[in-house]
């Protein structure tokens, strides 16, 4: 869908018309589904979502079986943004849009990035760009 949406306006800087960056653009969402999604959502659902529809604590043991799954797929991610600002090429793709969306609300689910400081510092620049402020979603 976003690929779509951003071929609909010519010379999209999000989704640049050379094959190879377009191909790892995908790449990244399709790891994204695969495995970042996958091993931040118990973090989200167990310190987030359960505290705001009254579900109870948090919990623990499936925490702890996440954090395995949430630190290989996070040191994999940290890796790849050691030398890079962005995840494909020198500016933010769709790619950056659709990993960091997944960590909007990282500290209000307690995602325990602080070990990966590249991460941070991608994320921090993400949040940074005035396309992301727009449309920032707030907790209420």
């Amino acid at each position: 869908m976003s690929q779509y949406v951003c071929e609909q306006r010519p010379g999209n800087p999000l989704w640049p018309r050379d094959p190879q960056r377009r191909a790892d653009i995908a790449r990244w969402q399709c790891w994204n589904l695969a495995h970042w999604a996958p091993a931040i959502q118990p973090y989200v659902y167990q310190n987030l979502f359960k505290r705001f529809r009254g579900l109870g604590e948090a919990d623990d043991a499936v925490l702890e079986l996440a954090a395995s799954s949430f630190r290989r797929y996070a040191a994999v991610l940290n890796d790849h943004l050691a030398n890079r600002d962005f995840l494909v090429g020198n500016s933010e793709t769709l790619a950056d849009f659709t990993v960091a969306s997944y960590l909007t609300y990282a500290e209000q689910a307690r995602v325990p990035l602080q070990s990966y400081p590249h991460i941070c510092r991608w994320r921090a620049e993400i949040w940074r760009l005035k396309a992301w402020q727009a449309v920032l979603p707030t907790l209420s």
